[in-house]
């Protein structure tokens, strides 16, 4: 089943990543892509498939350490009380 993705936020999920049912080793593999850890987790079987499609969207998401992240301020449209925003650019 596939399902929509969002950005997930570490707050938006905590009780997920609590259960400490998968994390990133720190390691790349030969393609780049990160590791991630299953470590024995006996209640895994009774995870519900939110809770492990929040973990994993969330820990697929996470920038590579010594990739530069920049957030830049947007300018908002003046006219009809549209405010700016932040966008959110990486560098690799």
């Amino acid at each position: 089943m596939q399902q929509e993705s969002s950005p997930l936020c570490a707050a938006d999920i905590s009780p997920d990543l609590r259960k400490q049912f998968a994390f990133l080793s720190g390691g790349r593999g030969q393609n780049g892509s990160p590791i991630i850890i299953f470590p024995e987790y006996p209640g895994f079987g009774e995870l519900e498939e939110q809770e492990f499609h929040n973990v994993l969207t969330y820990l697929t998401s996470v920038p590579r350490s010594g990739e530069q992240t920049f957030l830049r301020k947007t300018a908002g449209g003046r006219e009809g009380g549209q405010g700016g925003g932040i966008e959110r650019r990486e560098k690799g």
